[in-house]
């Protein structure tokens, strides 16, 4: 801080010893964003044990776990610590900075929010850096997929009965910018319409009857026959995400605990996202052998990767971006409508038959 404190600031101004040293994590989408700024050692206390990071996992031996009923407790887990990550404001506290990375509108503007966690670590050129490769990368992949035929993908979710609602079921149509601009950013139409709760599943079937790829965020249903159950769908439905066999969770990296990574390192890496949404849309994007992070098919089985403390080889390395580099990648002239379509190659086979007819 400066020395002396500068007088004169606002009422409720808070002050912090930069770079900070020992920090707390009150909510889990900040792991990622100080990981990658390498900075894993200095979070000494987190609000849960449920993260994804499996090096961070690896160090939860060490960590302590902050109290949310004790707070006689909590005061004093957090007496040495610098300063606490939290969502939630907390105007009272000086040491509570208040972060919402979550709830940014769009990819590039949740990934850029490495840059305000790295100005109390005096950290801001590595964070420009960072920035400018996710950036970089995501804006020359957006203009991959083609622009023809894009095919309508709904974010939607089911609502069990519970006392949060007057044990009443609800199927909705999830809508935030971010998905919105992931979706056309990877080569497909957004869908979002009004109303977007339904009473009732057959309602909600009914207005999402024309989609071709489901994205559900429920946050139970592992498998497609959970899916199936909590939409009151068959197999033998005739609805193209069912006939397509295109229905996504965002659930294929999660912690031993089932906790899922979308809502941790997805917030940073705006391109590794942007990638399995171009492969939900089409297979061969961005590249043909691309193995999706969080975006999983339950319809056709896939499996969910946990991130485990034993795969940590380096507790002291960096996260890294691992996502396919545009660069490097051939451009493709299959479309998104073509990779989609169950019934591409009968088309495919009836132009052949047709152009051998015109020729003979």
């Amino acid at each position: 801080m400066w020395n002396p404190v500068p007088t004169g600031l606002p009422t409720g101004t808070k002050v912090f010893n930069i770079s900070l040293n020992l920090v707390a994590i009150l909510d889990t989408s900040v792991v990622s964003f100080l990981e990658a700024l390498g900075l894993r050692s200095h979070i000494t206390a987190l609000g849960s044990s449920f993260v994804s990071s499996l090096c961070l996992q690896s160090l939860l031996p060490n960590l302590t776990i902050i109290s949310t009923t004790n707070m006689t407790l909590k005061a004093q887990q957090l007496l040495n610590i610098d300063a606490v990550f939290d969502s939630a404001p907390n105007p009272s506290d000086s040491k509570t900075i208040s972060i919402s990375s979550f709830s940014d509108p769009g990819p590039l503007n949740r990934a850029e929010w490495i840059k305000f966690y790295s100005a109390f670590f005096n950290l801001e050129n590595k964070a420009n850096t960072l920035y400018g490769q996710i950036s970089g990368n995501y804006n020359c992949l957006k203009k991959l997929p083609s622009s023809n035929n894009r095919p309508t993908v709904a974010w939607v979710g089911y609502n069990e009965p519970s006392s949060f609602n007057n044990n009443t079921a609800s199927w909705t149509i999830n809508d935030a910018p971010f998905k919105k601009i992931f979706t056309e950013d990877a080569g497909g139409t957004y869908f979002n319409i009004t109303p977007r709760s339904y009473s009732t599943s057959s309602s909600f079937l009914s207005a999402i009857s024309n989609v071709d790829i489901l994205i559900d965020e429920t946050l139970t249903g592992p498998n497609i026959y959970a899916v199936n159950n909590n939409f009151n769908l068959t197999s033998n439905d005739q609805y193209k995400f069912v006939k397509n066999n295109a229905i996504y969770r965002e659930d294929g990296l999660s912690n031993p605990s089932n906790g899922m990574d979308w809502f941790e390192s997805a917030n940073l890496l705006a391109d590794d996202v942007l990638e399995d949404m171009m492969n939900v849309i089409n297979p061969n994007l961005p590249t043909k052998n691309y193995k999706r992070v969080w975006l999983r098919n339950v319809a056709k089985d896939e499996h969910i990767k946990i991130n485990s403390a034993i795969n940590c080889s380096d507790v002291s390395a960096a996260l890294t971006d691992n996502a396919v580099q545009c660069s490097s990648i051939k451009p493709t002239t299959t479309s998104a409508a073509a990779i989609n379509s169950p019934n591409s190659s009968i088309l495919l086979l009836f132009a052949v038959l047709i152009f051998i007819k015109l020729i003979t």
